[in-house]
């Protein structure tokens, strides 16, 4: 499995003994104790208890500056808190927090790991498994209604050998949550650090597509006219846990209504 900061320390399928394993997102809104008073929700600090945010049946964790890393068809993603329609919120008690070595995680650990699976496509009943055939039979047939609709959903076959792991909203928390150990690179004490990745870019930066760019990447389509100049959101740096490489040359994926890969070279960060 090929993410970044957890290179196989997760350990999924197995409770740590406080029955997490077995939760819904509506169950975890009520074990979390949920609070629907956001002017009393704080800006989370480095060291801090992660926070969940909740509205029926769905639930997502929030990653600090006003966004939120959910798993919501087709994919996990980063996302706006606001206008999305999050009802109430709840810290992530430390005892789901503690796997066997009796270390809670932090807010930045489980972001960092969160961070990682942005892009990972969203498969319902699951929680950081890697899609296979088997996997998508077994639960075609435990949950038939959820699996009917591919265009709400994605392709899932496609997801096989391409994708690390699989997950919906639930599945999520339960990774980040059930992961062993997390490694991040040059953070300081009281610090927080971005993810380490090969992209000169990060997740939510605003960035200019270049007037004299031609092509998305070597050997890709041409950019419209009218796009060259504007700036757009990045969505995604990492795909599967690794930078994705294009026409020989790195890419991210830009968003607000683009949704497609670009060269680096393409574009320049917009400071706002």
């Amino acid at each position: 499995m090929a993410i970044d900061v957890v290179k196989g320390y997760t350990n999924y399928g197995k409770s740590n003994g406080n029955g997490f394993m077995d939760i819904s997102a509506n169950g975890a809104r009520t074990a979390f104790k949920a609070s629907t008073d956001f002017s009393k929700m704080p800006e989370p600090r480095p060291h801090d208890r992660p926070i969940a945010l909740f509205m029926e049946g769905h639930t997502g964790l929030y990653a600090g500056g006003g966004m939120v890393i959910e798993s919501t068809p087709p994919q996990v993603r980063l996302a706006p808190l606001k206008g999305r329609g999050w009802k109430s919120w709840g810290y992530i008690p430390d005892k789901w927090l503690s796997w066997k070595d009796g270390v809670i995680r932090t807010h930045e650990e489980v972001v960092a790991i969160a961070k990682t699976i942005v892009g990972m496509p969203y498969w319902y009943g699951t929680f950081g498994q890697a899609p296979s055939l088997d996997l998508l039979r077994a639960k075609r047939k435990q949950y038939p209604s959820q699996y009917r609709c591919i265009k709400s959903t994605g392709n899932y076959e496609g997801a096989i050998n391409r994708f690390a792991v699989v997950m919906d909203c639930i599945g999520l928390i339960r990774y980040v949550c059930l992961a062993k150990r997390v490694k991040i690179s040059n953070a300081r004490p009281g610090e927080s650090k971005p993810v380490p990745t090969d992209s000169p870019f990060a997740i939510g930066d605003r960035v200019r597509i270049k007037t004299n760019a031609l092509h998305y990447y070597p050997g890709g389509i041409k950019i419209p006219d009218w796009l060259k100049g504007q700036v757009k959101t990045v969505d995604q740096v990492l795909r599967a846990g690794r930078a994705d490489v294009r026409g020989g040359e790195q890419c991210i994926l830009l968003g607000d209504g683009i949704n497609s890969w670009i060269s680096v070279k393409n574009v320049q960060k917009v400071k706002e």
